[in-house]
C-alpha cells in the first residue's frame, strides 16, 4: 500500500511496520506515565488521607462525636474521588490498549493482502510466461521444418510434400520424376 501522498515519499511495509512498532512504543511510555501519575496520585491521596485521619483523631479527642462525623464524611468523599479517578484512569489505559490492538490488526490485515496479491500477480505472470514459452518452442520447430524444406530438393503437392525419388535419373518430362511423401499413420 502507497502512504506517499501523506509522507511525501515511498513507504514500504517494513517502515509501516517499524512505525506500527514505534506507535506501540510510544503507547506503552504513555501507559507508563500515566501510572506514574496514578501512583503519584494515589501517594498524595494517601498522605492525605494519613492526614485527614491523624487530624480526625485529634478532633475526635477534643471536639467529640459530631465533629467526628464530619471528618468521616470527608475521608469518604477523598476515598470516591480516589476511586473515580482510577477508574477514570483505567478506562482510558483500556481506550488506548484497544486501539493500539486495532490498528496492530490493520496492519497485518494489509500485510496479508499485499502478500496475496503479490503472489496472484507472480502466479499470472508465470502461466503467461510459461504459455509464450510453448509458442516459442512450436515457432522454433516450425522454423526447423522449414530450414529443412528449403535445403531440400522437395516441392508442395496438395497437401503433401513431393520429393525426387531419384536425381540422377534424367526424363524428358517432370511429369513423373516428384513422388509424394508418405502420410503418417494415423493422419
Amino acid at each position: 500500500m502507497d502512504f506517499s501522498h501523506l509522507t511525501g515519499t515511498q513507504t514500504s511495509p517494513d517502515e509501516i511496520v517499524e512505525a506500527m512498532l514505534s506507535l506501540l512504543g510510544e503507547m506503552a511510555e504513555r501507559e507508563s506515565r500515566m501510572n506514574a501519575v496514578l501512583q503519584q496520585g494515589i501517594l498524595r491521596i494517601r498522605a492525605e488521607s494519613e492526614q485527614a485521619r491523624l487530624a480526625l483523631d485529634s478532633i475526635v479527642r477534643s471536639a467529640g462525636d459530631q465533629i467526628a462525623t464530619s471528618a468521616e464524611k470527608a475521608s469518604r468523599l477523598a476515598t470516591a474521588r480516589y476511586e473515580y479517578a482510577v477508574a477514570e484512569a483505567v478506562g482510558q489505559l483500556r481506550s488506548a490498549n484497544k486501539m493500539v490492538w486495532t490498528w496492530l490488526g490493520g496492519a497485518i490485515a494489509i500485510l496479508a493482502v499485499t502478500l496475496l496479491s503479490g503472489w496472484l500477480i507472480v502466479d499470472r505472470h508465470k502461466n503467461a510466461l510459461a504459455s509464450i514459452k510453448q509458442e516459442y518452442e512450436g515457432y522454433e520447430n516450425a522454423t526447423n521444418v522449414l530450414r529443412a524444406y528449403n535445403a531440400s530438393d522437395a516441392r508442395l503437392c496438395d497437401d503433401l510434400i513431393c520429393i525426387d525419388a531419384n536425381p540422377n535419373y534424367r526424363q524428358v518430362s517432370n511429369k513423373r520424376r516428384y513422388y509424394q511423401a508418405k502420410s503418417r499413420p494415423g493422419r
